[in-house]
């Protein structure tokens, strides 16, 4: 509650707000140690996910995506590939609060993220088979090779029928009846391996298996980055943003954070959530920058082998929208785009004149379109300004507009300027009309009655310059306001594509 108060008397204000809720997860399917179901994965929360940022990690690594229920309480994880038969995987769930940046719209991390829950499941197994680990990718290269049956196996007949492709040697010994244990000697690095059990392994009351039993899994390679965020290639990246590296395997950590490195330079502190390294700068990433990302050669293996490849990624800061408050006028007439153009970069300056009272000052050119001869841009308005583009009607170019303009304020034509020479002068305050086309974009001539020839587009239009996204540097929106339709954001392309029609021409108005 807050009050005002004054000589005469006293208002209250009250209101009131609630305060989010940290979501918990409440039940997940399949539960710790249960089979996989034809329902998929399930993580129920107990708050809406709005928020808050969740990760999860699977061991062995699995491609998935996932989607939200329109409560946003309920996560459904799908694989992309089909997961292995008979296999254990193991699932966490990380959560941290988020909160918005007022001022740059962002959503930012409060903290690390917490492990919030950690279990296991199993998938549907192949007949007479309860499991056969390991699966997946990332396994060391003395990791056993695990079967368990469902029925008490006779283990002569299941060594006689027990291969693993490429061969490997190595010693089977039984736990039990049911668990065979294939300890090898050493399998290669990154290097995929088939176990197989073929049909014919009889179980103990001399029952055929029935079914092959298969089994894949790939050895431990080189240390490489499974995953980066802010990906590579983002744009638009929060100031607030850490930069996470997620490794393909468990290495040493002070090699990961030695060989890593940020362009321009980040100070920035190391914290690491299982294969991810987390760095978290001391300040904002400047907006309107690119980053890179590096991760030098070297870094150590606790099973696997060391990297000898760097990895490189980049990504883009938020970018900062200038913008002069110019209004966005529409055109009164078909063809009186340079005349309202004009009109707004003069209201800008605190200068009022009609469309009307501009054309007039404009002046028009009365030669009649007929064959290949018709009047002069460079000096008046060509045609009838309510007519049809190109037939009856056309326009006028940068110097009778420069001219005009002069009449009522400090203003100067150009030609050639650069994309950085035009958005510069806007930063300085400045709005810029220029010169370019809205329909058509193709070059055509006809000569004037003193035997000129005048070089026109099909659709000639103009646009106020009147900000930008970015740098004037680098930007990449260019702000106009749009006499057909008002403020557009043009893409740096179209707009460089528009503007070279006419030789990058203009009047910049002071």
């Amino acid at each position: 509650m807050c009050g005002c108060s004054s000589s005469r008397h006293i208002i209250h204000y009250e209101y009131s707000f609630r305060t989010h809720k940290d979501p918990i997860v409440e039940k997940v399917i399949p539960g710790n140690g249960e089979r996989l179901q034809e329902t998929g994965i399930k993580i129920f929360l107990s708050e809406s996910a709005e928020g808050s940022h969740i990760e999860l990690e699977f061991f062995p690594t699995i491609s998935f995506e996932t989607k939200l229920d329109s409560e946003r309480r309920v996560i459904t994880v799908i694989p992309r590939e089909k997961l292995e038969p008979s296999a254990h995987y193991r699932m966490k769930v990380f959560l941290t609060d988020m909160r918005k940046d007022l001022s740059t719209k962002e959503m930012i991390e409060e903290g690390q993220l917490a492990e919030v829950f950690d279990g296991s499941f199993q998938t549907q197994g192949l007949p007479g088979i309860a499991s056969v680990i390991p699966v997946g990718g990332q396994v060391a290269i003395d990791d056993t090779v695990a079967v368990r049956f469902t029925k008490p196996m006779n283990k002569q007949s299941v060594e006689q029928n027990f291969l693993i492709e490429p061969e490997v040697e190595g010693k089977i010994d039984w736990a039990d009846d049911y668990l065979l244990v294939f300890n090898p000697e050493k399998y290669e690095y990154n290097t995929k391996y088939t176990v197989a059990i073929s049909g014919k392994a009889l179980t103990a009351t001399g029952e055929a298996l029935g079914s092959e039993v298969l089994g894949h899994f790939t050895t431990l390679g080189e240390v490489g980055v499974e995953k980066i965020m802010p990906a590579n290639g983002d744009l638009g990246v929060g100031i607030n943003t850490p930069i996470k590296v997620t490794l393909n395997q468990e290495v040493s950590r002070p090699s990961a954070e030695a060989n890593f490195s940020v362009t321009p330079s980040l100070k920035g502190k190391f914290s690491w959530l299982g294969r991810t390294m987390v760095f978290t700068p001391e300040q904002p990433l400047n907006k309107n920058t690119t980053y890179l990302v590096k991760l030098d050669p070297g870094v150590k293996s606790l099973k696997g082998l060391d990297s000898e490849k760097g990895f490189v990624a980049g990504f883009s800061t938020t970018q900062t929208t200038f913008k002069l408050p110019v209004p966005a006028y529409l055109q009164q007439h078909s063809l009186s785009c340079e005349v309202a153009s004009l009109r707004m970069a003069l209201v800008y300056r605190g200068i009022n004149a009609s469309e009307e009272e501009l054309l007039n000052r404009v002046g028009y050119d009365p030669t009649p379109h007929s064959g290949g001869v018709w009047g002069n841009p460079y000096t008046a308005f060509v045609g009838n300004v309510d007519g049809k583009q190109m037939t009856t009607g056309y326009g006028v170019y940068w110097g009778p507009i420069a001219r005009v303009a002069r009449s009522y304020t400090q203003a100067s034509e150009f030609s050639g300027w650069t994309t950085k020479q035009l958005l510069t002068e806007v930063a300085k305050g400045n709005p810029v009309i220029v010169w370019g086309y809205s329909g058509g974009g193709r070059a055509m001539y006809w000569n004037t009655p003193s035997g000129e020839k005048i070089y026109a587009v099909t659709g000639e239009h103009t646009y106020v310059v009147v900000g930008f996204v970015g740098t004037p540097e680098n930007p990449s929106r260019i702000i106009v306001n749009d006499s057909l339709v008002g403020q557009v954001y043009m893409t740096k392309q179209t707009f460089e594509k528009k503007w070279n029609a006419f030789g990058k021409s203009g009047v910049v108005v002071y």
